[in-house]
């Protein structure tokens, strides 16, 4: 039989959305832990510095446990905080992002404070479905068996609408779709899409808007009160810093490079529709790793990074370290990425870098999911 500890008393939460105690010198993780819950639990992965464990038995509830707002809570393979208050949640989101960081920070970085989510539910514009064995719905946790869901919290309620008449339509027609994509469009109509295989459908738009909006005003708030050679929107998927970047400096050129052609395409369509000049906005379709292979920032420029939760590759965060560029923006979903990418880009640059500044946005209530936007600057 696996071992089993009583009295584990969690002390917070961590990267990766587990809760945190210790036992005999070691880091016991737990998921679906809540801070200061006292726990028996009993581990079923062990390695010398650390140990997994699941919850036997809660003896002491943490004031911050809650009673999770869906029926799917803990068998679906998606939120994992829904038994977390919200304002623990933002807390703890607080405390992750500045704890993957802190070897970063110099004692006069600004650590702003999580700007939290006006909808704590039904914020998701889009989400993605699987349809298997006539079941509608979303991979069980840890397994790539559907589990069946009538409705999903966390979405906007024009979506989960669709479930059922999408379902009597999968059902009828007989035959698996491993991703169906229903999202809104910018006018709020519902949008469905079906993919033969799991890698089609890989265009990317920011899923809770009313955080991306303020995500955005405080990129544009942090790049202003300068002047800039060239304007750098790198990953720039459907120009959702490019076109505000481009309104915010009309004299500037806003270079915008993406590699997805569906995503170029619809930022392409835009520029045509709203008469924005190539001498304003000049879309690139290309890998940020191939573009800065042929190019090189333009010195005093401005420089937004909003990459793919992976991250940046060794190549651009070293092509990046060695321009002269004047301000440089990274937006990350994943802080432990970024925290490595910038100690590359810090380490290999000839001037001394450091963080100016950093602020999380929660743009993902009920996950363990957090946003960071980092100002790096050059030191006088």
């Amino acid at each position: 039989m696996s071992e089993i500890i009583h009295d584990l008393r969690i002390e917070k939460m961590s990267f990766g959305g587990h809760g945190v105690g210790r036992y005999n010198g070691l880091v016991i993780f737990v998921p679906f832990a809540a801070p200061q819950d006292l726990l028996d639990v009993q581990v079923y992965f062990s390695k010398p510095s650390y140990k997994k464990a699941t919850i036997l038995n809660i003896k002491e509830p943490s004031p911050s446990r809650q009673i999770p707002p869906c029926k799917y809570f803990g068998e679906c393979g998606g939120c994992n905080w829904q038994h977390i208050k919200y304002e623990t949640q933002v807390a703890q989101k607080q405390v992750i992002v500045e704890e993957q960081l802190k070897g970063l920070l110099s004692p006069q970085a600004q650590i702003l404070p999580v700007v939290a989510s006006p909808n704590q539910l039904r914020y998701r514009n889009r989400i993605q479905l699987k349809f298997a064995n006539q079941k509608l719905g979303f991979f069980k946790r840890k397994t790539h068996d559907v589990l069946a869901i009538n409705d999903c919290l966390i979405t906007d309620e024009r979506l989960t609408a669709e479930f059922e008449k999408l379902n009597k339509n999968l059902s009828a027609r007989g035959r698996e779709v491993p991703k169906i994509e229903v999202s809104l469009s910018p006018d709020g109509q519902v949008q469905t899409s079906q993919a033969k295989n799991s890698n089609e459908l890989s265009t990317f738009s920011q899923v809770n808007e009313s955080v991306n909006e303020l995500l955005r005003k405080t990129v544009l708030d942090w790049a202003s009160g300068e002047a800039y050679t060239k304007i750098y929107d790198l990953y720039s998927g459907q120009g959702n810093f490019t076109f505000p970047l481009s309104d915010s400096f009309p004299r500037t050129l806003v270079e915008s490079v993406e590699l997805n052609v569906d995503n170029v395409s619809r930022l392409k369509k835009r520029l045509n529709l709203e008469g924005i000049s190539p001498f304003r906005v000049l879309p690139r379709q290309t890998s940020v790793d191939l573009y800065l292979r042929r190019e090189i920032l333009a010195d005093g420029s401005l420089v937004l990074l909003d990459p793919p939760r992976t991250g940046l590759s060794d190549e651009v965060a070293k092509a990046v370290a060695q321009s002269a560029w004047k301000k440089l923006l990274y937006i990350s979903c994943d802080p432990s990425a970024l925290a490595r990418d910038l100690k590359i880009i810090m380490n290999n640059s000839p001037r001394k870098l450091s963080i100016h500044r950093l602020q999380a946005f929660d743009m993902f209530p009920q996950t363990d999911h957090v946003e960071t936007l980092v100002e790096l600057s050059v030191d006088s």
